[in-house]
């Protein structure tokens, strides 16, 4: 697989939770894991509490595993950003 770069979270309606290089340090959930049939085709957003835009704690911790909401929850969002960018 091509290094593709790292996506830098804007408004998250385009980046796929799975297989995509979306967590801190490029990082990514891959499809294999238990529980991944639940977020197959969910975008970063649905992560999202969309008003402060800032990781929904309760929604990452229900669906993933501790050692993936940690990584989930460590990964910086920024108002700054406004789109979702592969940098």
């Amino acid at each position: 697989m091509v290094d593709q770069g790292t996506w830098c979270i804007g408004n998250m309606n385009s980046i796929l939770i799975l297989n995509e290089p979306w967590l801190l340090k490029g990082n990514r959930i891959y499809n294999n894991i238990e529980g991944a049939h639940f977020v197959r085709d969910f975008v970063v957003s649905s992560l999202i509490n969309q008003d402060s835009k800032s990781w929904n704690h309760d929604v990452i911790q229900q669906v993933f595993s501790p050692d993936i909401s940690t990584t989930i929850l460590t990964t910086p969002l920024f108002d700054q950003v406004e789109e979702d960018t592969l940098i």
